[in-house]
């Protein structure tokens, strides 16, 4: 039987597009595609609301759509019903990927080859994230739900 991982989540975060919304660094904000009286997506880093949930919070946010204070997440702007069908590897992979975010950085994951300046010492320092490209598919005998891959849909 497969088991999570931060990789297999940081996969699906990118077959679920969530950095349109969530932005590419998914520390939440409004993005180029909001429209006016959009929800500004949350910060799925450490650093946001998320850092206060529970795997069993998240994968009632992403199942059914309720927060832990209660709230129901609205499905026009957080697709959460295209998620409910996420097996349980599928969720707990991705909760161990956001959960390893760290305000801005990736710490969980492979480097990739894009740059991100970072500001050192008043003096602009580059480094390297995985923001932006696609992590290899999860391999043989991993889930790879279809209606995961199929969905395409933002978390």
């Amino acid at each position: 039987a497969a088991s999570a991982s931060a990789a297999y989540g940081a996969y699906l975060v990118e077959v679920g597009s969530c950095r349109v919304c969530h932005r590419t660094d998914l520390a939440g904000g409004l993005h180029p595609l909001s429209l006016p009286g959009e929800p500004v997506p949350p910060d799925l880093t450490a650093h946001g609301p998320l850092g206060r949930w529970t795997l069993k919070d998240f994968g009632r946010a992403m199942r059914e759509g309720r927060t832990p204070d209660g709230r129901t997440l609205d499905r026009a702007f957080m697709p959460w019903p295209g998620f409910a069908g996420l097996d349980d590897v599928e969720l707990e992979s991705l909760w161990l990927y956001v959960r390893g975010l760290e305000e801005g950085r990736e710490r969980n994951t492979r480097e990739g080859a894009n740059e991100k300046p970072k500001q050192e010492n008043g003096a602009a320092k580059k480094t390297r994230t995985s923001t932006g490209l696609l992590p290899p598919a999860p391999q043989a005998g991993a889930s790879t739900n279809s209606a995961t891959a199929a969905r395409g849909r933002g978390a």
